[in-house]
């Protein structure tokens, strides 16, 4: 018999074996996640069978809140770790836990459900469940052989979460954006710090900016998110590169930020209330970290 719940603490093996077996993270990656930086209510699961209960699929479902250039904000969670064993996959029990979701969702008071597909088909899969296109980000990649040397003047440090995260908010007040708490800031240090990176604060041109930086290759840097100041992303790359040196820096930015790159759907939302659109534009609504 099928039954979907908060995840309970004699299931927590299996659902550390799913989603490990599912990504491939490191149990300590895990267990970290699931000791420090959720609740036991973020997690739901999927179980079947009548005397021992299979563990079959499995989602977070994260506490972001989104806030909107008028100082409006509302809770907007977030559908992480979708997970579903791989010889029980095709009956249908993503779909279940994501409906199940949606309703814990509207429980705490939410008009919408955002996640970020782990690959483009993926955005097809979410579609057919009521998700729409809804967040939009930039993206680019440089040769870091281009670019200047930084300026003397300029500074860069490695960040608290909490720090990086009160700058974050001072940096996207007056835009329509998902703030995140500190823990979850903090699950995305322990993400840049696995891969050989960080969170950074910076000086540029005498203004302040933040990034988080994960190492993808030995040459290869990805800055997750990169908030820099207006004009002044060029020197803000150049200082990031000079002190984590790489190749290529690919970035992710929000719309209308520096110099020109490729603008690309990241997240998606489902409206849980009446109607058929969600609660948020298509574009101009910046949705940052993923953790994926």
């Amino acid at each position: 018999m099928l039954e979907m719940h908060t995840l309970r603490p004699e299931e927590r093996p299996q659902a550390t074996a799913l989603w490990q077996m599912v990504f491939g993270d490191e149990k300590a990656l895990i267990d970290a996640f699931l000791d420090q930086y959720s609740t036991p209510g973020d997690l739901f699961v999927l179980t079947d069978g009548d005397e021992t209960k299979e563990v079959m699929t499995l989602l977070a479902l994260l506490p972001l809140t989104f806030r909107w250039a008028d100082g409006r904000e509302e809770p907007l969670p977030y559908v992480y770790a979708l997970a579903t064993r791989p010889h029980r996959r095709g009956k249908g029990y993503a779909r279940l836990l994501l409906r199940y979701a949606a309703y814990q969702a509207s429980m705490r008071w939410a008009r919408g459900i955002a996640t970020v597909p782990a690959e483009a088909s993926l955005h097809n899969y979410f579609a057919t469940e009521g998700y729409l296109e809804c967040f939009t980000t930039r993206t680019g990649t440089v040769e870091t052989a281009g670019l200047p040397a930084p300026d003397p003047e300029d500074a860069l440090l490695s960040a608290a979460p909490a720090e990086y995260n009160a700058l974050r908010e001072k940096l996207l007040a007056g835009t329509n954006h998902a703030a995140y708490p500190d823990a979850l800031i903090a699950f995305q240090q322990l993400l840049c710090q696995g891969s050989g990176g960080d969170l950074f604060t910076f000086t540029v041109n005498g203004r302040p900016g933040c990034a988080a930086l994960e190492k993808t290759g030995e040459d290869r840097i990805l800055l997750k998110e990169l908030l820099a100041p207006d004009g002044a992303e060029t020197a803000a790359l150049a200082l990031l590169a000079a002190s984590c040196p790489a190749k290529t820096y690919q970035f992710r930015t929000p719309l209308g930020a520096g110099s020109p790159g490729t603008s690309l759907p990241f997240g998606m939302a489902k409206h849980l209330g009446e109607g058929k659109r969600p609660p948020f534009a298509p574009e101009g609504c910046y949705l940052g970290l993923a953790f994926d």
